[in-house]
């Protein structure tokens, strides 16, 4: 299974994480890119590099850089929290203008079939050979995320959770 680079980044610098999936994802790059690199003109791919092999004090320096990021983003008037709900609004949004069966029937054939793969695969009624094992796990990996996000679009999510989460995840791991 490979480094899930894009989840280190949203627990080390959620800001940059955030505004690196929107329309200002170049002023991201850029940031990250300094901030791990030295320099502002890295790729994508420099930078996943980076931030595999970052030591720390790459990674408190990109923390250092999402708050200085913050701090700009604030003087500009850009509120990247605000940028996460729009997106996730105006998904609803479209919903409500074109009428909400597809998103049911993606949503109902998403989770149902993610279900009966797991219940299958419980039960001992697919017969998985050997060499698909790693394949399978990263695939049910990435389907386990997908009904995350389907729980998240129709029963929202908020920072304030996120926030609640990673602080008892701190105090777990203090304890």
């Amino acid at each position: 299974m490979s480094f899930d680079w894009r989840s280190l980044l949203g627990q080390i610098a959620p800001t940059l994480a955030t505004i690196a999936g929107g329309p200002l994802a170049g002023m991201a790059v850029k940031a990250l890119s300094t901030s791990l690199l030295g320099h502002p003109n890295g790729s994508e791919d420099d930078i996943q590099a980076a931030l595999v092999n970052a030591t720390p004090e790459q990674l408190l320096a990109l923390k250092q850089a999402d708050n200085d990021f913050k701090v700009k983003m604030g003087e500009l008037g850009i509120e990247p929290d605000k940028l996460d709900v729009e997106d996730r609004s105006s998904a609803r949004d479209l919903a409500k203008a074109r009428g909400i069966l597809p998103q049911v029937a993606l949503s109902a054939i998403f989770v149902l079939g993610y279900f009966g793969i797991l219940t299958a695969l419980m039960m001992g009624g697919a017969k998985i050979p050997q060499e698909l094992h790693d394949v399978l796990i990263a695939l049910l990996a990435t389907l386990s995320a997908g009904v995350i996000q389907v729980l998240n679009f129709w029963f929202g999510s908020t920072h304030g959770s996120q926030n609640k989460d990673a602080a008892l995840s701190v105090a777990a791991d203090g304890s």
